[in-house]
């Protein structure tokens, strides 16, 4: 029971003014809160619009009984700003209670892997969600490594981002 989706589009200027890219894929989307799941295979080129603009996208979700969501970015531009490449990994039935993200800019690294729930998915947004940030690592050529050492709580709404015990 979920939202069945597929499309191609081999321009998406005709869709969307000032946008460019193509862009194909298929996927299953539920928001049931009892079991909610995404399950994609989704391919981008050349995507812009707005300032924006990803070279390469590709979002994957691998089937079997914990199914995992991958999308891999190359080339991420957001006004002055470039990110090499960005990796997120997370669970494809409950979206967003693991998540692992790794980002490469020039020759530096930030992974972090976070564990914890959505609030209420009949309100994602809303409800936020809540967890702790397992693992934060910075590492690169000419700064060294900075990496957290202990689990910490975390909070993230629309309307701020909270560490108990340390900034809101």
């Amino acid at each position: 029971r979920g939202l069945a989706f597929r499309g191609h589009s081999p321009s998406l200027a005709t869709l969307v003014d000032g946008a460019a890219g193509s862009v194909a894929g298929a996927g299953t989307l539920s928001l049931d809160p009892a079991n909610p799941y995404l399950i994609l295979d989704l391919q981008g080129e050349g995507l812009a619009w707005a300032g924006y603009s990803v070279d390469v996208l590709r979002v994957v979700t691998t089937p079997g009984d914990e199914p995992v969501l991958r999308a891999e970015i190359g080339g991420i531009t957001v006004g002055d700003t470039r990110v090499d490449t960005l990796t997120l990994r997370t669970g494809s039935r409950r979206p967003f209670d693991r998540l692992e993200a790794e980002a490469g800019v020039a020759d530096a690294r930030l992974a972090l892997r976070l564990a914890g729930e959505v609030a209420d998915w009949s309100a994602p947004l809303a409800g936020g969600w809540h967890g702790s940030l397992q693992q934060l690592r910075l590492d690169g050529e000419a700064l060294g490594w900075i990496e957290q050492e202990d689990a910490a709580e975390l909070t993230l709404e629309s309307s701020r981002v909270a560490v108990p015990g340390g900034f809101s």
